[in-house]
C-alpha cells in the first residue's frame, strides 16, 4: 500500500511540474503574440506598395528594426533561428519593393515620373537598405558576419577605361 501512495505522489509532483512548464509556456507564448502584435502592422505597411510611399521606407524600416532587436533580446522563443527567418522575410519584402520602385534598365533613360523622381526613390531605398544593415544584429555564422570582398568602383571604372582604350 505504501509503494502505491508513492507512486501516487511521484505521478502528482510530475503533474505539477509538466503543469508549471505548462503555464511558463502559455505565458511566452501570449507575450510573444503580444510582441509579435507590436510589429504587425509595420511588416504589413512594408508588404503594401500604397500604404507607405519609398521614402518613409527607412524610417519605417528603422522602427522595425530596433523593435525586433528588442523582441529578440527579450524573448526566450524568437531566438537566432526564428529571428533569422522573419528578417529573411523582411528582407524579401525589400527587395521586391525596390525591385518594383527602380526603373528597369531599359527605362532608365526616361525613368516612369521623371528622373527626380527616380533619383528619390533610389535615394531612400539606398538608406532602407542602409538601415537595415547597420541595424541587422544577428551573426548565426561567424564568417557570415564578415562583409563580402567587393571590388571598389575605381577598379570597375579602370576596366570601362581600359575597355574604351582598346578601341
Amino acid at each position: 500500500v505504501s509503494s502505491a501512495g508513492e507512486e501516487g505522489r511521484e505521478s502528482a509532483d510530475r503533474w505539477a511540474t509538466t503543469m508549471k512548464a505548462l503555464r511558463r509556456a502559455q505565458r511566452e507564448s501570449s507575450g510573444l503574440a503580444g510582441c509579435l502584435r507590436i510589429v504587425e502592422g509595420p511588416l504589413q505597411r512594408l508588404d503594401d506598395d500604397t500604404a507607405v510611399g519609398t521614402a518613409s521606407l527607412p524610417g519605417l524600416v528603422k522602427s522595425l528594426m530596433k523593435s525586433l532587436k528588442r523582441i529578440h533580446s527579450t524573448s526566450s522563443q524568437l531566438k537566432d533561428e526564428r529571428m533569422a527567418q522573419l528578417l529573411r522575410k523582411v528582407l524579401r519584402s525589400l527587395v521586391q519593393r525596390a525591385s518594383k520602385e527602380l526603373p528597369g534598365p531599359l527605362d532608365v533613360a526616361a525613368p516612369k515620373g521623371g528622373l527626380k523622381d527616380a533619383f528619390d526613390r533610389s535615394s531612400a531605398l539606398r538608406e532602407t537598405f542602409r538601415a537595415f544593415l547597420e541595424l541587422h544584429f544577428l551573426h548565426l555564422n561567424p564568417t557570415a558576419a564578415a562583409a563580402p570582398s567587393t571590388p571598389s568602383h575605381a577598379e570597375g571604372n579602370n576596366n570601362s577605361n581600359n575597355n574604351n582604350n582598346s578601341n
